[in-house]
C-alpha cells in the first residue's frame, strides 16, 4: 500500500475493536492528516483546506467517529458548548435570534446549550451555575438585570459573557441589543405626534418583564416631556390574549377614557383589538392601539397592529460573532467590551392612524 493511500476504514475498525470507540488518531490516519489538523477540522472546518475537509469528513463518516465532547473540554479547559439563557422558549420573539445564533455557531464547530429562566432572575442564576460546571466556551444572557450573587459570579468567570436584547453602557460587558427606555419613548412620541394625548401604557404583569417596565419608564418620560399625564396599568392573568382583553375593558370603562393604548407586547395588544371588535369599537377612531415585538400576529390582525420590531436576526448574528472573535483573535479577551446597538423599526399600521386621517373603519 502506498504511503499516500488512505488507510482502509475496515482495517482501523478491526484494530480498535478492543476499545469500542473510534479515536481521533484513527480518523487522522484514515484521512492521512495529522491529529492536529483533524482536531482543527472539528473545532472550525473553515480553518482546513477544502481537500483535507473532504478527506477528514469521509473518514469520520466511514469510521462512525463521534467526538468526545467531555474529553475535549477537559483537554482545553473549555468545551465546544455555548450556553444561551433566555426568559422563555415559548415566545416567538426570541426564536429568530436563537435560530441564527445556533446556526452561526454550528458552522464553526460549536453547539448551543439552551436554558429557560422563565423570567426568573433566581432561575437564571441557578442555570448559570449548573452550566458553568461544563466549562462552556461562552455565556449568552438575556438582558443586564441579574441577582447580586449572579453579578459576583459573572465578575469571576474567565470566559466571554454576552448580554443580548438590551443595552446598559454602565455595565462593562459585551452587549448587543437596543435601549428599551428609548423604545418606549419613541413609540409614545410617535403616538403624540399622531395627535393622541390620553395615552395609557399597559405593562405585562403576567411575567416579570423587566424590559417592559423600562419601556414603561420611556413612555412616562415622553408623556412628561409633552406636558401630558401618564397612565400605567398592569395586564394580569395567565394568558396574554385574555390579559390584554381585561386591561382593555378596564381602560375603556374610565371617564374620560384613553384615546390610545400602548401595550408591552403584541400579544397583549392583540387581545385588546379582538375585544374592541367584539364591543363594536372602531380602531383607531375610538381608540388607537400599539404594541411591541414585531410578533407574526401583528400584521395579520384586522386592523393591522402598529408595533416596534427589534432586529431579531442581527442580534443573533452579532452575538455569535462576538464568541467566535474572542477565540479567533489573539488576546481578544483583553479587549474592552463591545456595546452594539442594533436599533429597531417602528412599523406603523392601521391601528394607530392619525385621528385626523381618514383611516379604515373596522367594527
Amino acid at each position: 500500500m502506498s504511503q499516500k493511500d488512505p488507510v482502509p476504514a475496515e482495517s482501523l475498525t478491526r484494530r480498535r475493536r478492543r476499545s469500542g470507540r473510534v479515536t481521533l488518531n484513527e480518523v487522522a490516519k484514515a484521512a492521512q492528516v495529522s491529529p492536529i489538523t483533524a482536531s482543527r477540522y472539528l473545532r472550525d472546518p473553515e480553518q482546513v483546506s477544502e481537500t483535507l475537509r473532504t478527506r477528514i469528513s469521509k473518514a469520520i463518516s466511514e469510521l462512525g467517529y463521534v467526538p468526545n465532547k467531555i474529553a475535549q473540554g477537559l483537554a482545553s479547559a473549555r468545551s465546544p458548548i455555548v450556553v444561551a439563557i433566555v426568559p422563555s422558549i415559548a415566545h416567538s420573539i426570541f426564536a429568530e435570534t436563537l435560530h441564527v445564533l445556533s446556526c452561526r455557531l454550528q458552522q464553526h464547530g460549536y453547539q448551543m446549550l439552551l436554558g429557560n429562566s422563565d423570567y426568573s432572575l433566581e432561575q437564571e442564576e441557578q442555570l448559570c451555575r449548573t452550566f458553568l460546571d461544563w466549562s462552556p466556551a461562552a455565556l449568552i444572557l438575556t438582558g443586564h438585570h441579574h441577582t447580586a450573587p449572579m453579578e459576583k459570579l459573572l465578575q469571576q468567570v474567565s470566559l466571554p459573557v454576552i448580554e443580548i436584547w438590551d443595552l446598559n453602557p454602565e455595565v462593562k460587558r459585551n452587549q448587543v441589543g437596543f435601549s428599551h427606555f428609548q423604545a418606549g419613548f419613541d413609540m409614545t412620541s410617535h403616538l403624540i405626534k399622531q395627535g393622541y394625548q390620553r395615552i395609557a401604557y399597559i405593562n405585562n404583569n403576567i411575567i416579570n418583564d423587566l424590559r417592559g417596565m423600562v419601556r414603561g419608564q420611556g413612555y412616562e418620560a415622553a408623556m412628561h416631556e409633552h406636558g401630558l399625564a401618564p397612565l400605567s396599568v398592569p395586564a394580569t392573568g395567565s394568558v396574554a390574549l385574555d390579559a390584554g382583553r381585561d386591561a382593555f375593558l378596564h381602560l375603556m370603562s374610565l371617564s374620560p377614557r384613553p384615546d390610545a393604548l400602548y401595550f408591552a407586547n403584541d400579544n397583549l395588544a392583540a387581545g385588546a383589538i379582538l375585544e374592541a371588535m367584539r364591543q363594536g369599537l372602531r380602531i383607531p377612531q375610538d381608540v388607537a392601539i400599539a404594541g411591541f415585538g414585531g410578533f407574526p400576529i401583528a400584521d395579520k390582525l384586522l386592523p393591522s397592529l402598529t408595533t416596534l420590531s427589534p432586529n431579531h436576526q442581527r442580534i443573533g448574528e452579532i452575538a455569535a460573532d462576538m464568541v467566535l472573535s474572542y477565540y479567533t483573535h489573539e488576546k481578544s479577551g483583553q479587549q474592552p467590551p463591545k456595546i452594539i446597538d442594533v436599533g429597531y423599526e417602528l412599523i406603523e399600521r392601521e391601528s394607530t392612524a392619525s385621528p385626523v386621517q381618514n383611516a379604515p373603519i373596522y367594527n
